[in-house]
C-alpha cells in the first residue's frame, strides 16, 4: 500500500478519535433536559452525497480541517455531564484512494490505522474485537477497543471505517463504560441508515 493511502487512513482514523475537552457554552445552554425522545431527523451532505438518519435530540457540529470533513452528533446527556459521550463521530477523508487495491487489503490497511496509533497514545488500550462488515452496502473493517479518557473514565469506542467512491470514511461511537444510554443502538440506526449517491 503506497504512502498516500497510508496518510489518509492515519488522518482519518486521528481526527475521528480527537478528544475535546471543551463543549461550546450555546450548546449546553440549548441542550434539552428532558428524556430523549424516539424521533429521527434527516442529515444530508449534498458536497459528499450522503445522508443518515440521526436521534432527533442529538446536536450536530460540523467541522473542515485539513485531514477531513468532519461531523459530531452529541447526546443531550453528554452536553448536560460534560462529558462530550455519548458522541458519535464521522470522518469523510480528504483526497482520495486506489480503487484497485484488494478489498482485503484495503480493510487490513484500515484496521493498522486504527490500532498503530492507538498503542502509541493510549496506555490501558484494550482491543475487544475487530472483524469485517458492511457499511453502506461496501465491505469495511469494525474494531471495538476500551481506554481510559483524561477524566479517568473508562470508553469504549466501535469504530468503522470503509472506502466507497474513492474516498475513506470512518464512524465511530465513543460512551463511557458505566452509562446506562443505549447509545450502540442509536449508532446502529444511523449506520444502517447511511446511505451514498452515485
Amino acid at each position: 500500500m503506497n504512502y498516500t493511502v497510508s496518510l489518509i487512513l492515519l488522518s482519518v482514523f486521528l481526527t475521528s478519535c480527537q478528544w475535546r475537552q471543551d463543549i461550546d457554552q450555546h450548546q449546553i445552554l440549548n441542550s434539552s433536559s428532558s428524556v430523549p425522545q424516539s424521533t429521527y431527523e434527516n442529515y444530508t451532505n449534498a458536497d459528499r452525497k450522503f445522508s443518515l438518519a440521526y436521534p432527533s435530540e442529538w446536536t450536530i457540529e460540523e467541522t473542515t480541517n485539513d485531514q477531513g470533513f468532519v461531523i459530531y452528533f452529541t447526546s443531550p446527556t453528554a452536553l448536560q455531564n460534560n462529558s462530550n459521550m455519548p458522541r458519535i463521530i464521522l470522518v469523510a477523508a480528504n483526497g482520495h484512494i486506489d480503487e484497485s487495491i484488494p478489498p482485503d487489503a484495503l480493510l487490513d490497511a484500515f484496521e493498522q490505522a486504527i490500532t498503530q496509533p492507538l498503542y502509541k497514545s493510549q496506555i490501558h488500550l484494550k482491543i475487544i474485537d475487530s472483524s469485517d462488515t458492511t457499511v453502506a452496502g461496501v465491505p469495511a473493517r469494525r474494531v471495538i477497543f476500551s481506554t481510559v479518557d483524561y477524566k479517568g473514565d473508562t470508553v469504549k469506542a466501535v469504530v468503522k471505517t470503509f472506502q466507497i467512491h474513492g474516498r475513506v470514511y470512518s464512524i465511530t461511537l465513543y460512551v463511557l463504560e458505566n452509562n446506562p444510554e443505549n447509545a450502540e443502538e442509536e449508532f446502529n440506526r444511523m449506520l444502517a441508515s447511511l446511505k451514498f449517491d452515485n
